[in-house]
C-alpha cells in the first residue's frame, strides 16, 4: 500500500535524504509535511493494517487503538455532536479511561470555552491543532471546561483533527495526554496531518456502504426503484406511466408495493425514504 497523497517524495538535500516530503491539499493553505524515513514507514504500516479492519463504523476501537499505537496516547476518541441539539451523536474511544464522567448537559453548557473548536469554527481549518497551539496551558487550566470535563479523568493536552461533517454537527478525532506527561509533539501533528485524507476517505467509504447496504435491504426490485425515482421528479402516476409505456394501473399497484415494503403510508413519504438511501 502507498500514500494516496500525490507529492509524497523523498527529500534530495544535504543531510536530508531520510526525509519524505509530503504536501497535503487539505490545508487552508500549502503546506510541506516531512516526515522521517522510520515514522513515514509507520504510517504505511498504520494505513495497511487500517485496510485490513472491516467495520462498519469507520473509526471503531481497533482503528482508533492503531492510532493510539503510531501516536503514543494514552486515550484517542472520536467524537460526532451536535451542538444545536446539544448532545454526542457518537464517542468511540481506544480504551477506557477511569473517571466520573459528564453528562452531556455539563459539556454543552461550557462548550463555547473549548479552545479547538473556536479556533476552527474561526477559520475553518480542519487540520490538526493542539491546545496549546491555541491557549497557554495556565489558561487552558483555568477553564472550567477543563476542570469538570477533562480534569478528572487525568486527561490534559489534546490534539484534534476535524472530519467532513453534515451541517450543525461536528465530527473530530482527538489525541490525549494524560496530566503531567509532555505536550504532542510537532512530529505527531504531522503524521495526524498526513493520515487525514486517509482518515476522510475511510468516512466516505463507510457511509457509502451504509447506504448500499441500506438500499439493498429495502427489499426493492429495480422496477419499484425507476419509479420511485420519477415520482421523486414530481410526476404523476400518469406521467410515469406515459414515461414507461405501462397501464397508469400498473405504476399504482408497482407504488402500493413500494409503500408496504418500506413501511411508508404516502408518495410523499416514500419520496423522502428516498432521499436516505442510495437508489441511483
Amino acid at each position: 500500500m502507498t500514500l494516496s497523497c500525490p507529492m509524497f517524495s523523498t527529500h534530495q538535500g544535504s543531510g536530508a535524504a531520510d526525509l519524505p516530503s509530503i504536501r497535503r491539499s487539505a490545508y487552508p493553505f500549502p503546506v510541506a509535511i516531512r516526515l522521517r524515513s522510520r515514522d513515514a514507514r509507520l504510517v504505511l504500516e498504520f494505513l495497511s493494517n487500517a485496510a485490513e479492519l472491516e467495520s462498519a463504523h469507520p473509526f471503531d476501537e481497533r482503528l482508533l487503538a492503531l492510532l493510539r499505537e503510531l501516536i503514543p496516547s494514552p486515550e484517542v476518541t472520536y467524537v460526532e455532536m451536535d451542538r444545536g441539539l446539544r448532545r454526542h451523536t457518537d464517542v468511540t474511544t481506544s480504551s477506557v479511561v477511569d473517571g466520573p464522567g459528564s453528562s452531556d448537559e455539563l459539556y454543552f453548557a461550557l462548550v463555547h470555552q473549548c479552545p479547538t473548536l473556536a479556533y476552527r469554527d474561526r477559520t475553518g481549518d480542519q487540520s490538526a491543532t493542539r491546545i496549546s497551539d491555541v491557549l497557554s496551558s495556565c489558561r487552558w487550566h483555568d477553564l472550567e471546561l477543563y476542570r469538570t470535563c477533562f480534569q478528572p479523568f487525568g486527561l490534559d493536552q489534546v490534539m484534534e483533527i476535524g472530519l467532513p461533517a453534515p451541517a450543525g454537527r461536528d465530527r473530530m478525532i482527538a489525541v490525549w495526554r494524560e496530566r503531567g506527561s509532555r505536550d504532542l509533539s510537532d512530529r505527531d501533528r504531522d503524521v495526524l496531518n498526513v493520515l487525514r485524507p486517509h482518515l476522510v476517505r475511510r468516512q466516505e467509504l463507510a457511509s457509502l456502504r451504509a447506504r448500499l447496504a441500506g438500499s439493498a435491504n429495502d427489499g426493492l426490485t429495480q422496477r419499484e426503484r425507476q419509479i420511485l425515482r420519477h415520482v421523486a421528479q414530481g410526476k404523476t402516476n400518469a406521467e410515469v406511466a406515459t414515461e414507461l409505456w405501462v397501464a397508469e394501473s400498473t405504476i399504482k399497484k408497482h407504488l402500493e408495493n413500494v409503500y408496504a415494503k418500506l413501511g411508508v403510508p404516502s408518495r410523499a413519504a416514500a419520496v423522502a425514504r428516498l432521499h436516505g438511501t442510495a437508489l441511483s
